[in-house]
C-alpha cells in the first residue's frame, strides 16, 4: 500500500547554489513548443544519478501528519497574493484595523511618489495610460477609464481584500490632495468616490498606482520573507526562485507542463509520474498519471524546487551527476 508523500525536510545550505533564470531560459525557443511527458533531455546523464534521483526521494518517508501539522500554507499568485485564506479575506476589518491600514497607506503615498518620481520611465508609463484612457472624458479619469488604466499599471484587484485595499488607497488620495471643507470637489470636479459624475485628475492617478504598487511590493517582501524562513532557505533564493516561476509559466499559474520544462533545462531525466508527485508533494493513487495541465502554485513549486536544488548540490559533490561539456558548449551558443 502506498504512502502519501511528505515533503522531505529542506536545509538551510539550499541557498549556497542559486538559480539563475538566465541559465535556464538561454535555449528556450519563442514558439510555445509542447513538451511531451515522455520525452528525455538530451544531455547525458549517468545511470547512478536516474536511480539516485527515486532514491532520495523514498529514503526520507516520515510521519505525514506531523510533517503537514508543522507546514503553513501559502498561496502566491503571479502577483503573490498575502496568504491569507478566502474565507477570511471576506471578513470586514475592524474599525482598528482599518485605522491603521489607512495609516500605513498615507505613509506610503510620499514614499511611493518619490520612487515613481525618480524613474522617469516608469512615471512616462503611468502618464501615458492615463492620457491613452481620458482621451473621452475631458483628461478626467472615471470608473471605467480609471479600471483600464489600473490595469495597464499592473494593478488588477480580484480578490475582496484586494478590491478594499484599492478603495482604502483612493480614500488616502482624496483626503491628500482635496480639501474636505468643499466636500472632496476641486475646480468643480466632484468627488468620484461619492458621486457617480466625479473624476480622478492626473495627479491623483500617478500617486494612487505608485502607492498601490508599493503596497504590493512590500506585501510580496513580507511573503518572501515568510516563505524564506518556513523553508530555512536564503530570502535571495526565495526571489531567484519566484522569478523563475514568473519566467516560465505560460499562463496565470505555472502547469506541470512547464515544471517539467525546467527540469529538462536542467538537465534532469523526466523522473515518473510516481516521483514527481513524491516531488511535488501532490497526492496519487496507484495506477493514477499526473496530468499535464495540472496547476503548480508557487506555494508548491519552491519547496519542490530546493528539493532539486539539494539534489544537484549533494550529487555534484558525490561526481555522481555528469552534464557532457559539448551539450553545454552548444546551450551556451
Amino acid at each position: 500500500m502506498n504512502k502519501p508523500w511528505p515533503p522531505p525536510p529542506v536545509k538551510a545550505r539550499y541557498g549556497k547554489m542559486r538559480f539563475n533564470i538566465d541559465d535556464i531560459r538561454m535555449n528556450i525557443v519563442e514558439e510555445d513548443v509542447e513538451v511531451p511527458m515522455d520525452s528525455q533531455p538530451s544531455r547525458k546523464l549517468t545511470m547512478t544519478f536516474e536511480k539516485h534521483f527515486s532514491r532520495r526521494f523514498s529514503s526520507t518517508l516520515g510521519d505525514e501528519t506531523d510533517r503537514r501539522a508543522e507546514a503553513k500554507t501559502f498561496s502566491m499568485s503571479s502577483d503573490l497574493s498575502t496568504g491569507r485564506k478566502r474565507s477570511e479575506s471576506k471578513k470586514k476589518k475592524s474599525k482598528e484595523d482599518r485605522r491603521q491600514a489607512l495609516k500605513q497607506i498615507e505613509d506610503t503615498v510620499d514614499y511611493a511618489v518619490k520612487l515613481m518620481n525618480i524613474s522617469a520611465g516608469r512615471k512616462e508609463g503611468l502618464e501615458d495610460s492615463f492620457y491613452k484612457h481620458s482621451e473621452r472624458t475631458a483628461g478626467l479619469l472615471r470608473s471605467e477609464g480609471l479600471r483600464k488604466a489600473l490595469a495597464e499599471a499592473g494593478i488588477k484587484p480580484t480578490t475582496f481584500r484586494e478590491r478594499e485595499q484599492v478603495r482604502e488607497v483612493q480614500e488616502v488620495i482624496i483626503n491628500k490632495f482635496r480639501s474636505e471643507e468643499d466636500d472632496h470637489e476641486v475646480d468643480g470636479i466632484k468627488n468620484p468616490l461619492k458621486d457617480r459624475r466625479g473624476a480622478w485628475r492626473l495627479v491623483e492617478f500617478l500617486a494612487m498606482a505608485a502607492t498601490c504598487r508599493e503596497l504590493a511590493r512590500q506585501e510580496e517582501l513580507q511573503v518572501e520573507q515568510a516563505l524564506a524562513d518556513q523553508h530555512g532557505c536564503e530570502l535571495a533564493t526565495v526571489r531567484d526562485l519566484h522569478q523563475v516561476y514568473e519566467e516560465m509559466r505560460r499562463q496565470e499559474t505555472m502547469v506541470l507542463k512547464d515544471f517539467v520544462f525546467i527540469l529538462e533545462k536542467l538537465g534532469l531525466p523526466l523522473p515518473p509520474d510516481k516521483d514527481l508527485a513524491m516531488l511535488l508533494d501532490v497526492p496519487l493513487a496507484a495506477g493514477n498519471s499526473l496530468s499535464p495541465q495540472r496547476k503548480i502554485p508557487f506555494a508548491m513549486f519552491l519547496p519542490a524546487m530546493l528539493k532539486v536544488q539539494g539534489i544537484l548540490e549533494e550529487d555534484a559533490e558525490n561526481g555522481e551527476f555528469e552534464i557532457d561539456d559539448g551539450d553545454n558548449a552548444d546551450v551556451a551558443a
